[in-house]
């Protein structure tokens, strides 16, 4: 979403100058560290290709161990809303102790609020999700969220959908609709409204994470709010729903929440830094590639070929939108070289 192709989100935090693109199709080609004024007493600021480039190299980090989660929720027996309290609960304590570490204080306010709600929201209907679908389905129908983050942008944030946009929306919108002709069964049908669901809420998360800006304490509490509110919400619920708690499960649900969702959150806070929100869930959409790899391998969950079908189309074209983005972020970084140097020529001569 730039300029005229793209829906641009800027934010100005009044008594500040922080302005960041918070829901960008892919990369932050104007980062938030290009947006800050310089400072002539401060140190030499990392060079922004190599920082986004780490930052890219943690997001890949994060998407394998995310990808571990549809394998891993599929062998617990336990309610799902159990699953997702308890691996919540796990993670929450990670994310206190890095946080506590770095000296990363607790910031309560609509940013954080907002994607704390968001992030819950995900992590629960994910889980729910599958319970009841194949986790192919439920992990590519999650990763539909940079569609739903273009939405949110046109309906919440009053940004006009461009001739693209409306392109890659209605495309998505047609692999989402095949997911509902495979394996027409009750059960799966509602298990892809969850999954449906958990992008919704995805997009949310990624869109209130970029608002709250470079402010490490509003994307760490948001993140932490979100496992702290799963594990508060859920826990109790799911209890009603497990009928028997064995050794392995509980092994099981340990790695779900230091490997499969702390570390890799405190990685992606870290890597948001220099990633546009949608930037971090396109590198994220190793996760929907990897997932149903590792439960086809060990589970022999095999998803249907609406599914598949559904599933290369989604992933196609938001693949599509990656390089086309790209290659105008490329363009556009070109032409304002052009238009500084003519400046600077300009200067000289007077």
């Amino acid at each position: 979403m730039q300029d005229d192709a793209k829906i641009q989100n800027r934010i100005t935090v009044q008594g500040g100058t922080k302005t960041q693109n918070a829901a960008k199709f892919p990369s932050n080609s104007k980062s938030i560290n290009d947006a800050k004024m310089p400072n002539s007493d401060a140190p030499a600021q990392t060079n922004p290709g190599k920082a986004k480039k780490n930052a890219m190299l943690l997001m890949v980090i994060c998407a394998i161990l995310w990808s571990s989660g549809g394998i891993l929720i599929k062998l617990i027996s336990w309610s799902p809303l159990l699953i997702a309290g308890t691996r919540s609960m796990i993670a929450a304590v990670v994310l206190g102790v890095y946080m506590i570490y770095k000296k990363v204080s607790i910031k309560i306010c609509k940013y954080s609020i907002g994607a704390g709600i968001g992030l819950c929201g995900c992590c629960t209907f994910f889980v729910v999700a599958n319970k009841f679908t194949t986790a192919a389905n439920a992990i590519v129908l999650q990763y539909a969220a940079p569609v739903f983050i273009l939405l949110m942008t046109a309906f919440l944030l009053k940004e006009k959908l461009h001739k693209r946009e409306i392109i890659v929306v209605a495309i998505t919108m047609a692999g989402i609709v095949l997911f509902f002709f495979d394996q027409l069964s009750p059960g799966n049908i509602v298990g892809n409204l969850f999954a449906i669901l958990a992008g919704i809420f995805l997009a949310l998360m990624f869109v209130m994470v970029g608002q709250g800006g470079d402010n490490d304490s509003i994307r760490m509490t948001g993140i932490l709010l979100a496992h702290c509110l799963s594990a508060v919400i859920n826990i109790p619920a799911g209890i009603i729903g497990t009928a028997s708690v064995t050794g392995t499960e509980i092994l099981y649900i340990v790695i779900l929440g230091i490997f499969q969702l702390g570390i890799p959150y405190v990685l992606y806070a870290i890597a948001s830094k220099d990633c546009s929100p949608l930037a971090c869930s396109l590198i994220g959409m190793l996760e929907p590639l990897l997932n149903p790899v590792w439960v086809a391998i060990f589970v022999g969950e095999i998803p249907g070929m609406f599914a598949l079908v559904g599933a290369v189309i989604i992933i196609g074209i938001v693949t599509w939108w990656c390089i086309m983005d790209s290659k105008e972020d490329k363009e556009e970084k070109g032409e304002e070289k052009r238009k500084k140097g003519k400046e600077m020529a300009g200067k000289t001569r007077d």
